[in-house]
């Protein structure tokens, strides 16, 4: 199944916008939180999409962020 991730930064702009064939939605919440949980990657919060169904979404409290 194709997924839609979409990062968000501080302001609520779209980061990064990338699309995925994953083998479900637990795969794709799995890789959405990898990349939420990731140091390389820099965002406030994270939506996945399947077609027009939201399946997880997550947001970093402002504590929890590192500079």
């Amino acid at each position: 199944m194709t997924y839609q991730f979409d990062l968000f930064n501080d302001s609520g702009g779209r980061n990064c916008l990338f699309i995925a064939q994953c083998f479900g939605d637990d795969h794709a919440v799995l890789l959405a939180r990898a990349l939420f949980e990731s140091t390389f990657v820099r965002t406030k919060s994270i939506k996945v999409w399947r077609d027009d169904v939201l399946i997880h979404e997550a947001c970093k409290s402002k504590k929890s962020r590192l500079n």
